[in-house]
């Protein structure tokens, strides 16, 4: 960990270099590539979107009290109160049942781009945040209004396709005040000893709802808003070692529930 604090971030044409991470731009996206324990990938992410982190969604999903509409015109004090009152209730019970690898690497983002532990855990779990708040008497009155909650995926092979070849795709909802789509990150990790694999994110986050991963598995992830999920939920994560399931690392990596959707080039 010391030695990652004494490198220096150098660049070679138009791609930026951490140690064996690497870090360019194309076609309105960042593509990012990291490599090696969960705490040196987020640090090295941390690094390399240092100010992509710091001007993304990561200061709006960290404080969803003061980027409330409901709370944002609140004296500063009820605001910090309210967001006192999420850390006991929602997140502490979180992060106790959220596994050390995944914490490992939000410490390693916090510490790369300069900025404190809380506030990168906080906007990780943005979704779980609304899911864990959501109650009943919304998913009932959206219901009368003929609307729902908004993640759709799709998926096309065989026939359906002009060669045949497995076609994924999924909406991204995250609008993170216009700073998401910005800001979008597409990873590619290789951690240690285990499979590559692929995701689409936004800078300064570790979670996605698409990835895949070398063996050619997808998975694309649709958060549960209105079904109950509760903070103390375990993760459904099948084991990262897995050849199939190795990609599901920061798909599932939530103490909440979620529906996975899965597939393959080969189904």
């Amino acid at each position: 960990m010391e030695k990652l604090k004494t490198m220096h971030v150098h660049k070679k044409g138009g791609v930026y270099i951490f140690g064996d991470a690497r870090m360019e731009r194309k076609a309105g996206n960042i593509i990012l590539r990291l490599k090696g324990t969960p705490y040196v990938m987020g640090y090295e992410h941390g690094r390399l979107l240092k100010h992509d982190i710091l001007k993304g969604v990561v200061p709006v999903f960290s404080d969803p009290v003061s980027h409330n509409p409901l709370y944002r015109d609140k004296p500063w004090w009820i605001r910090k109160l309210f967001l006192k009152y999420l850390d006991f209730k929602i997140y502490a019970s979180i992060e106790r049942n959220t596994p050390r690898e995944y914490l490992e690497e939000l410490r390693g983002i916090a510490d790369g781009c300069g900025l404190d532990y809380k506030t990168v855990f906080r906007a990780n779990f943005k979704s779980d945040l609304t899911m864990a708040m959501m109650p009943v008497i919304i998913k009932k009155k959206l219901t009368e209004l003929g609307l729902s909650d908004g993640c759709s995926s799709l998926a096309v092979s065989g026939p359906a396709t002009s060669n045949g070849d497995l076609v994924f795709g999924r909406n991204t909802d995250y609008s993170g005040q216009g700073r998401w789509a910005k800001h979008q990150t597409i990873v590619f990790y290789e951690p240690k000893d285990e499979h590559s694999y692929v995701k689409i994110s936004s800078a300064g986050l570790i979670k996605c709802n698409s990835a895949m991963n070398e063996e050619g598995i997808v998975i694309g992830g649709h958060f549960m808003a209105f079904d109950g999920a509760k903070t103390d939920g375990k993760t459904k994560q099948a084991k990262r070692h897995s050849h199939i399931f190795s990609l599901a690392r920061h798909m599932t990596f939530r103490a909440l529930e979620i529906m996975p959707v899965l597939c393959t080039r080969k189904s």
